[in-house]
């Protein structure tokens, strides 16, 4: 989802706006997000009540040494998604999005 798009500025308010967001109902949320003050975790809980939510930090650990396609799958894991993270970062290297030889258009 795109985080710059109209709506979604109401997950960093301090409570939740009587507005709703631009998705009205998820089985399931997981979010990159740094959430230091608990506001965006706060307002997910009022918005998608019942629903399971994991946040996770934007990156690593500082001085963590971790390749992000591994990171990315050690914490969809983690959040109880069916996946193998070993195998996801083997694909994800062997297959990567871009390369010099076919880059993204």
């Amino acid at each position: 989802m795109d985080l710059d798009g109209a709506g979604w500025h109401r997950l960093f308010l301090e409570s939740p706006a009587k507005e709703g967001l631009p998705v009205s109902q998820t089985d399931f949320v997981v979010a990159f997000l740094n959430d230091e003050g608990g506001a965006i975790r706060r307002n997910l809980n009022a918005y998608f009540p019942n629903t399971p939510i994991h946040l996770f930090p934007s990156f690593p650990a500082k001085g963590e040494k971790i390749h992000v396609a591994r990171y990315i799958s050690n914490c969809l894991k983690t959040a109880g998604l069916p996946i193998d993270p070993r195998a996801a970062f083997e694909n994800a290297v062997m297959h990567p999005l871009m390369s010099m030889e076919r880059p993204l258009q």
